[in-house]
């Protein structure tokens, strides 16, 4: 196995998971029913054949290479590692968006991701951005395009 291949059989497992997820949405009472979940399931068998692809490709890869690239040690890189934190904290965020609101949990997110790429040197350029892209987001949505954005229960604002 490589992480080539680790990656595909994931992306074919999580695309078969979001389409299946997708599919039992429940339906829309005016129009046609499947509209909201189509797009969803495209998106998900997508994932799918493209992990399909990737993994395909690289099987044969390593068959013509005689298994060159295949994983000796679980030793994970800084791009793993930043792809690792990254995912955790798009789980973070998923979790408390309802929770705490729009502006305070893209705050904590971006500013988070703004920390780790850009480091401890540029910290008041990442805090300014995060506030910066959270409140002007949310006054676009929820002003200009009168599209509701959840709201920080606590402030209630």
């Amino acid at each position: 196995m490589t992480w080539t291949s680790i990656s595909g059989l994931a992306a074919i497992v999580f695309g078969a998971a979001f389409a299946y997820q997708a599919y039992v949405l429940p339906r829309a009472t005016v129009g046609n029913p499947m509209g909201p979940v189509l797009y969803p399931i495209i998106l998900g068998c997508g994932l799918g054949i493209f992990g399909i692809i990737l993994t395909v490709e690289e099987f044969i890869r390593l068959r013509k290479t005689g298994g060159e690239g295949r994983i000796r040690s679980m030793k994970i890189t800084v791009f793993g590692r930043n792809i690792a934190i990254v995912a955790t904290l798009c789980a973070g965020y998923a979790f408390l968006f309802e929770r705490v609101g729009y502006v305070l949990s893209t705050f904590l997110f971006l500013g988070t991701v703004l920390l780790l790429f850009n480091g401890f040197k540029r910290w008041k350029l990442g805090i300014t951005l995060s506030v910066a892209f959270s409140v002007g987001v949310y006054f676009l949505f929820s002003t200009v395009l009168a599209i509701p954005l959840p709201r920080m229960p606590f402030f209630d604002i």
